[in-house]
């Protein structure tokens, strides 16, 4: 279980994520904080750290993606022990285009979030704000607002490995990091023959190769005499 000092305040199955959000469970669950957060179901990557470095832990906080809005809870109560259950949380961001929903265990850091019979992402984007179950999309659409994952107790995506009736989950929406490519007007030194350039290139080599076979046929006339 988790303290007291923990509980979000709200509905036992709702949990602050950033101004004017929330993550939800199940009613018939309890949604709390994440062992790395304060209050909120949503981590800055600077908290993520601090618990690291506070806890002596070995750092696997830096991810080969771009990192985005990050996402700490924890769901208790579940149906049955090894059951799936389902969260919906109202985005702080837009997912972005080419997003990656990437999943955080202390032990081993970043990954993709895995999806197969038990576990799935959905998405959908909702003006007013209200993420009800209405239609929703596979996968991680572009400038969604809205993300619902399903999630099995003990399964990939649970980051205490085990099937306790308790989920514990830290996500992130990444993007592919944008490397800066190399200066390619720059040229180097030497001389290349292009097949493709002009034929006055072409021209000028064949009249210089032969000007040079008859200075050179004249040379051995006047020294063989």
């Amino acid at each position: 279980g988790i303290s007291d000092s923990k509980e979000s305040g709200n509905s036992d199955n709702e949990l602050p994520a950033g101004t004017s959000k929330k993550i939800t469970s199940p009613g018939s669950t309890r949604i709390l904080p994440g062992i790395m957060g304060e209050d909120s179901g949503q981590l800055t990557l600077d908290q993520l750290k601090q618990y690291r470095v506070a806890n002596h832990l070995s750092d696997y906080t830096k991810d080969t993606l771009a990192t985005g809005d990050i996402y700490d809870y924890i769901i208790e109560g579940l149906s049955a022990t090894g059951a799936s259950t389902q969260v919906i949380i109202q985005l702080a961001t837009p997912i972005p285009a080419n997003a990656v929903l990437r999943q955080y265990s202390l032990a081993t850091g970043w990954r993709n979030f895995v999806v197969d019979n038990n576990n799935s992402i959905q998405s959908k984007t909702n003006t007013s704000n209200i993420c009800t179950d209405g239609t929703w999309q596979t996968g991680l659409v572009t400038g969604a607002t809205c993300l619902k994952l399903t999630l099995k107790d003990g399964g990939e995506n649970d980051s205490d490995n085990q099937a306790n009736g308790v989920i514990e989950s830290t996500i992130s929406i990444t993007t592919p990091v944008v490397v800066g490519s190399s200066n390619s007007s720059g040229s180097s030194g030497g001389c290349v023959y292009h097949p493709n350039a002009p034929a006055r290139f072409d021209t000028v080599f064949i009249l210089l190769m032969t000007l040079s076979v008859y200075y050179l046929i004249r040379r051995r006339r006047r020294f063989s005499h």
